[in-house]
Parts: structure tokens; C-alpha cells; sequence
């Protein structure tokens, strides 16, 4: 039995097994008993030998849990800013900064936003991740990378639509 790769504990329960032809494996999802940790293994068998490589992979994360990750960054942040006071009023330069310069990692975020009539920071920041992810075709990754490009500028979105 292979140790898992968070805490290495040996014990771990198969949630899922399908054999993959083109690779001539079987490919497995597990989950560690002790930590709760999702991986996959690739076990093979060679001809002639009975030696199985098992190639232990962190399974990606559900966009539950990425969604999951990003209101407890948001909740951090906001919790930072009741601690320091209110949160001041962007400078008029900074709101109508356009989003092209916000450096997004990804180029799906930005052409979302254009196709959805998001033009300056300004207008991003009166929409609420909820908002943000209405648009078609604008994920979890997106509004991460929304939220990472606005951190950089010293900036959030509303947690709620404001009146």
C-alpha cells in the first residue's frame, strides 16, 4: 500500500477504479484514512513481470472547494480591513483605472469581463463575486484571478450588492 503524499499515512480507501486502455493501467482515486486527502495512483503491469508502479498524484481540487478556498481568503481580507477601520473610498485614479490594466493571469478573465461591459475597476468593483460569476463562462479560476489582480491595487470586492 502506498503512503499518502499529505501525511503519509499508509491507509487509504479506493473511491473510484477504471482501467485505461491506451495506457494498458489502471487508474485509481483514493482517499487517505487519516487526513481525508483525495490522490490518484496509475498502477501498470509490464509483460512477463509482476511489478506494478503505483505513481501517487494530488487529485486537482472540486471547484466546490476552489470556490470554497477563495470565500475564506475573501473573509480574511475583510476581516483585516474591520480591523484596521473602514475601508477608505478608492482614489479616482485608481477607479477608473481600465481593466486591461490589471494584469489578469489568464486571458479568459479579461475577455469575459469585455464581453460582459466590465471596462475600468471602477464598474468591477460594484459587482460582488456572486455577480462575477453569473457572467457566462466567467469560473472560479476567473474570479480568482480577479481577486488576486485587486489585492495587488489594495482593493476587494463587496461582499454584497450595494443599494
Amino acid at each position: 500500500m502506498i503512503p499518502c503524499p499529505e501525511c503519509k499515512a499508509t491507509g487509504h480507501r479506493v473511491i473510484e477504479s477504471r482501467y485505461q486502455p491506451k495506457q494498458q493501467a489502471k487508474r485509481r482515486r483514493c482517499e487517505c484514512k487519516a487526513c481525508g486527502f483525495k490522490f490518484n495512483t496509475q498502477e501498470k503491469l509490464w509483460k512477463g513481470e509482476h511489478l506494478s508502479i503505483v505513481v501517487a498524484e494530488p487529485a486537482p481540487p472540486t471547484t466546490a472547494a476552489r470556490l470554497d478556498q477563495i470565500e475564506a481568503r475573501l473573509e480574511a481580507l475583510i476581516a483585516a480591513k474591520v480591523q484596521e477601520g473602514t475601508q477608505p473610498a478608492p482614489e479616482p485614479a485608481v477607479a477608473s483605472v481600465p481593466i486591461e490594466q490589471l494584469d489578469l493571469r489568464t486571458v479568459r478573465a479579461y475577455n469575459t469581463l469585455k464581453r460582459a461591459g466590465v471596462s475600468t475597476v471602477d464598474h468591477l468593483l460594484n459587482l460582488t463575486p456572486a455577480d462575477l460569476l453569473r457572467i457566462k463562462r466567467f469560473g472560479v479560476t476567473s474570479l480568482a484571478d480577479v481577486v488576486e489582480a485587486l489585492e495587488r491595487l489594495g482593493l476587494e470586492l463587496p461582499r454584497e450588492a450595494s443599494a
